[in-house]
């Protein structure tokens, strides 16, 4: 090893002298070159990584701030969208809370936002609890995947009203929180709209398959798409036959090309419908004259669809055409030879033409009516005054004349036909029965009146004598009535007499509850001839007289037992009333005499109702109750035996409860009622 020596000489008083053995000096001066140049270049570096370390922090804060102002904007164009979207937006928590509304949701459930924030929201779609809409066990997964959940109408709550629906909602993850995401839409319009596009549909379909004309909905190709029973009827065809032809089939060869000509109209939009007489070609191989008439139904996009098709036998119109015009030829003979008063006149009331049969019945002369004469005058004027009072307060039509009296309902396109009296050349009056109509120009303008009576003087008599015979029958049935009333009441004095003749036993109480039943059958025939109806009473003021009366005759005050009898106005007739009553006889006796034992007070309820399964009759007792060997009871017990034979006549049902006291239920069929 070569070692290598180094002198250094140091004075300090002046200066340092290094001496350096020279190849070693150039190889020092050459390292501390190098270490500069590597203390340069790490400098140099440094600086260039501060500098880039500068720039990036600077690039770094401007794309903070870029997507902090981003993000800004997008709360606020969300929250926008979440505040002004038209469908109702509810963000609901797992507990099925909501945690956010928006304003349209306020709108359609009536309720503030701030008191939508926490509110459950089965309060606002009953059972539309989370676990509806989604599975538990489903839930991690189908919140990851984000899976959407189908669109379905419900109904949801709104100031204690159900309206329908449609919802949407969606699970999403927020800061590890599972939210669900609901958008309602009101689709209370629209189900309303397909509701009444529903019912227009049946209406129509209604109406085709029973019109009385024929009816069919036809391709824009000819085939029938669908007929009803009247096109079968006119065509000869069935339904099966005519779906498998074409209109072209059945259409007459002379006739055929115009038809198609007028189609061709309907698809260029040319005309909306078209309607002429045409001969149909029937499955025998005859003709048969219709109506036809043809429109075309178009999409809401204007394309054709399919054509409506009407038909009407014509038959028997063209040959009423055809005798019309014979017809018109004896018109004249037939209006001068007609049974009945036929009178014509202008606007005015002048009298235009008169039959001889009015002429007739008036003895007036043609020349003295005919242009000289107004038909007022033929009238009553006492009847035109009350008719004209009559039709200003009751109708409110501003009488100008007494002719507007005759033809008010006429000038206004109303039937009209009523009694009127007709005063004679010699003034003597006749009923007549007259219907009047107005002439028209073919504008509509009324060129005169037509007025037709009938002479019904005969039927006026007889009306008399039959009003006088029914008022001698009604009396006669009074008569009938009072006198049964009367006798039964003998019946029930001398059952009475027995009875005072009697000791208490088993045989005074069956006289007494054969007195009882007679009585409540007189009550009947008292309500009937005193009522103005002979055939029925009201059941409500017959079963409160015959109550009144069992309770003062059972002496149900004196001992303390309260009788109350509610029943509204209620018609039965005669074969209603007589076992109703006796009934009702039979049931307050059983109460009043068994339920309150050993001077027990207590009350007694009769009850009448309408119910959906007929006419409710409770007679209710709070006593003691019936035996516990009811069975034994209703069948040794005369009162219970009558009450169910006559339940069976009446085709009521009866039913006897015991508990803290006896319900008796009979429930009567409404036919039993009087409408």
């Amino acid at each position: 090893m070569n070692v290598i020596a180094v002198g250094v000489r140091v004075s300090y008083a002046s200066d340092v002298n290094i001496t350096l053995n020279p190849p070693i000096g150039g190889l020092l001066i050459l390292l501390g070159a190098a270490a500069l140049l590597i203390v340069l270049v790490i400098v140099l570096m440094w600086r260039v990584e501060v500098a880039m370390l500068r720039r990036r922090v600077a690039y770094g804060e401007r794309h903070r701030r870029v997507q902090a102002d981003a993000l800004i904007d997008s709360e606020v164009m969300l929250s926008s969208v979440f505040d002004q979207a038209p469908q109702a937006i509810l963000v609901i928590d797992r507990s099925g809370h909501i945690v956010r509304a928006n304003d349209h949701a306020a709108t359609i459930f009536a309720i503030p936002r701030p008191a939508l924030i926490g509110s459950p929201v089965d309060n606002l779609i009953p059972g539309h609890a989370l676990r509806s809409s989604i599975d538990p066990s489903l839930a991690q997964r189908e919140v990851a995947a984000e899976r959407d959940l189908p669109e379905r109408p419900i109904y949801a709550m709104r100031s204690g009203q159900t309206f329908p629906i449609e919802i949407f909602s969606n699970w999403i993850e927020v800061g590890g929180e599972h939210l669900q995401v609901m958008m309602a839409t009101d689709i209370s319009r629209r189900s309303s709209a397909e509701q009444a596009l529903r019912e227009s549909e049946q209406r129509f379909r209604t109406i085709m398959a029973n019109a009385p004309i024929g009816m069919a909905l036809m391709s824009i190709e000819g085939r029938w798409l669908e007929v009803n029973q009247a096109i079968c009827d006119i065509t000869g065809y069935s339904r099966d036959e005519l779906s498998q032809m074409r209109y072209q089939d059945g259409a007459h060869p002379d006739e055929l090309a115009l038809d198609l000509k007028m189609l061709d109209r309907l698809m260029a939009g040319e005309a909306p419908s078209y309607q002429s007489d045409r001969r149909v070609v029937r499955k025998n191989g005859g003709y048969l004259w219709v109506v036809l008439a043809v429109s075309l139904v178009r999409s809401n996009q204007g394309e054709p669809r399919y054509f409506i098709v009407q038909m009407k036998n014509a038959e028997e119109r063209r040959k009423a055409e055809m005798a019309l015009r014979d017809a018109l030829a004896l018109q004249s003979s037939i209006v001068s030879s007609a049974p009945t008063s036929i009178i014509t006149t202008d606007a005015s009331g002048l009298i235009t033409s008169i039959n001889r049969n009015a002429q007739r019945l008036l003895q007036y002369r043609e020349a003295e009516c005919v242009g000289q004469m107004s038909q007022v005058a033929l009238h009553d004027q006492t009847e035109l005054l009350l008719r004209s009072r009559l039709l200003m307060e009751e109708e409110d039509i501003e009488v100008l004349g007494d002719f507007e009296a005759v033809v008010a309902y006429a000038s206004r396109g109303r039937q009209d036909q009523r009694p009127w009296t007709f005063i004679r050349k010699d003034g003597r009056g006749v009923p007549v029965l007259m219907s009047i109509s107005a002439l028209r120009d073919d504008v509509g303008i009324i060129t005169g009146y037509l007025s037709i009576a009938t002479d019904i003087s005969v039927q006026k008599r007889h009306e008399v004598e039959m009003r006088a015979a029914l008022t001698e029958k009604e009396t006669l049935l009074r008569e009938v009535y009072h006198r049964v009333k009367n006798n039964l009441q003998v019946v029930t004095s001398l059952f009475n007499l027995q009875l005072r003749t009697l000791p208490d036993s088993p045989a005074r109480s069956a006289l007494a509850d054969a007195a009882g039943r007679v009585r409540a059958m007189a009550l009947v025939h008292e309500k009937l001839y005193q009522s103005r109806s002979l055939a029925a009473i009201d059941l409500g003021a017959y079963l409160s007289d015959l109550v009144q009366r069992l309770a003062v005759s059972s002496g149900s005050v004196q001992r303390g037992i309260e009788v109350v009898c509610n029943s509204p106005p209620m018609p039965i007739g005669l074969d209603t009333a007589v076992p109703l009553g006796l009934i009702v006889n039979e049931l307050f006796s059983n109460a009043s005499k068994h339920a309150f034992a050993n001077g027990r007070s207590g009350r007694i309820d009769i009850t009448v109702g309408v119910t959906d399964g007929g006419v409710r009759i409770d007679v209710v007792d709070d006593g003691i109750g019936l035996p516990d060997d009811i069975g034994n009871l209703a069948s040794t017990s005369l009162g219970l035996k009558l009450v169910r034979s006559l339940s069976s006549q009446l085709d009521a049902s009866f039913d006897l409860q015991s508990g803290s006291g006896t319900r008796a239920t009979l429930v009567l069929p409404v036919s039993r009622v009087v409408s």
